[in-house]
């Protein structure tokens, strides 16, 4: 509806606008374009508003704001205003909004002012009118209000704080190919996936069930050793393992075929037709149990290592690794130069559980700290061996006592060492060890050969071991070095009857290294 607003023109201005009236008195002019019904004119020919015009004066010449317009009301041939058609662009008086348009004679704000401002998703543009000019600002938009991402794997996404928060997409029960793999959301995509994950955690292998040991690398199940099999390998059978189901079983070995019970330093073993191990005689080879100083052992006929001198100047080694180049002079071996720093494969202060170890029942790395309640030898100590603040150790219940109660060997095994190396290797350790006697409890350290486990060290019968101080130990390695080189600590309790409860293991400074120099 068009809303007619009044104008009302007073005769004067009438007059001042050029438009006949009655009133006026033309001098000598001619009736006014208007036709015979209009009044006489002002000199200078004839006014626009004679009698045939629709209004006095001419609509367009009178001033109007934005929004409206005058037109002529033919009724009653005044000047009227109403609304403008429409559309028209217009300032609402607003510095913060724009683009503004007339509509039914008002001018409309338009869009707020951004003043080039791109905020992200959950804030949005604040603008004041500062005298004129914009002033504008960000402001994090109302908690709750939905809000869009490129990360695809946010579900119900919504502002919270200034942010873009949402549920991540759960992949755990997505189908991934084995252990070594999680499943995981692509942000670019939303979809679930496959990737590499559960990194040091352990694994099996289905292709290879005689690797033991074996941990997630990079989504691939690699490293461990080959599965102890030796228990099985007693007189003329082989401990061996059967690849299709992981199991171990004792594999015969033919006549002729080489045995470990029949084989030390001077005997090989072998085995004869009726599948005994005998020992075969090996004279003239060499042999350690009688290499001592100025000594070296040979093998007898008989198969018995013997001792023969080494003449004066001839290359010896000294009990001391720590020395090289020493020689013979009137049976003693002398002189040697200082050796130069030892090269270490592996060294550990159990700073921290990091290294790798595996640690069976009972075993566990922590601080150092003093235990109560033994019936025999001394207590765990309060501090460790390692001139550092780490305090780390390694033990059987630390800060306690060894549970009671017959049960196999429990080990503390090392992670697997490289020493396929040229020259000797030593494994160097620090103890504080208390046990009972075999064969209630018996301890034993132990080096893996690269084909199964050798005993290094093995307590005994009474009185045990009562270690009161930290006791550097040193065991030479160099026999059974290899690439997948491993040692271990551990216990058993044969015979629970009478057993003592004691303290048990503590172990400090490990390590493997070329030379055991202090």
């Amino acid at each position: 509806m068009t809303r007619w607003i009044p104008w009302v023109l007073s005769a004067v201005a009438l007059t001042d606008l050029g438009c006949s009236t009655a009133t006026s008195a033309g001098s000598s002019g001619p009736a006014g374009a208007g036709g015979a019904a209009g009044a006489a004119v002002s000199s200078g020919g004839g006014g626009a508003g004679g009698d045939g015009a629709p209004c006095r004066i001419d609509c367009s010449l009178v001033p109007t704001s934005q929004c409206v317009m005058a037109v002529c009301n033919e009724a009653t041939r005044d000047c009227e205003l109403v609304p403008s058609a429409g559309g028209e662009p217009c300032d609402d008086r607003d510095a913060c909004t724009v683009g503004e348009r007339c509509e039914e004679g008002v001018c409309q704000g338009g869009a707020q002012e951004d003043c080039g401002l791109a905020p992200d998703a959950c804030h949005v543009v604040t603008c004041v009118d500062a005298g004129g000019a914009p002033r504008c600002g960000v402001e994090p938009r109302e908690n709750g209000a939905p809000c869009a991402t490129e990360d695809r794997c946010l579900l119900d996404a919504a502002c919270l704080d200034g942010a873009c928060v949402g549920t991540p997409r759960d992949c755990f029960f997505f189908h991934v190919p084995d252990s070594c793999h999680v499943g995981a959301c692509d942000p670019a995509t939303g979809a679930c996936e496959a990737v590499p994950g559960n990194e040091g955690a352990p694994c099996a292998d289905s292709g290879d069930l005689c690797m033991v040991g074996k941990t997630c690398q990079t989504g691939r199940c690699e490293g461990g050793v080959p599965k102890d099999c030796s228990a099985l390998s007693v007189g003329c059978n082989d401990g061996a393992c059967d690849p299709g189901s992981g199991n171990c079983y004792a594999e015969p070995i033919g006549p002729g075929g080489a045995c470990l019970s029949g084989t030390d330093e001077c005997n090989r073993g072998v085995c004869d037709e009726s599948g005994a191990c005998i020992s075969i005689p090996t004279p003239g080879e060499s042999c350690l149990s009688q290499a001592v100083g100025c000594t070296r052992g040979v093998c007898s006929e008989a198969g018995v290592c013997t001792a023969r001198p080494v003449p004066d100047g001839g290359v010896c080694v000294d009990s001391d690794s720590c020395t090289v180049g020493e020689s013979c002079l009137a049976g003693v071996c002398q002189g040697g130069a200082a050796a130069a720093a030892p090269v270490v494969y592996f060294r550990d202060t159990f700073e921290s559980d990091g290294a790798g170890w595996e640690l069976g029942p009972t075993w566990q790395i922590g601080a150092a700290k003093a235990s109560i309640g033994q019936t025999y030898g001394h207590a765990d100590p309060a501090l460790d061996h390692t001139a550092t603040s780490d305090n780390g150790v390694a033990g059987v219940v630390i800060g306690g006592n060894a549970p009671l109660g017959v049960h196999p060997y429990f080990y503390l095994t090392s992670p697997v060492v490289n020493a396929d190396v040229a020259g000797g290797v030593y494994l160097t350790f620090w103890r504080l060890l208390n046990s009972d006697e075999t064969p209630h409890m018996t301890n034993r350290v132990e080096v893996y050969d690269g084909v199964r486990w050798k005993v290094l060290f093995e307590s005994g019968a009474y009185p045990g071991i009562r270690d009161s101080a930290w006791t550097k130990v040193v065991h030479d390695l160099t026999p059974y070095k290899n690439a997948s080189l491993r040692v271990r600590f551990g216990y058993e309790i044969g015979r629970e009857a009478f057993v003592d409860t004691v303290s048990s293991w503590n172990i400090d400074d490990v390590e493997i290294a070329n030379a055991a120099c202090p």
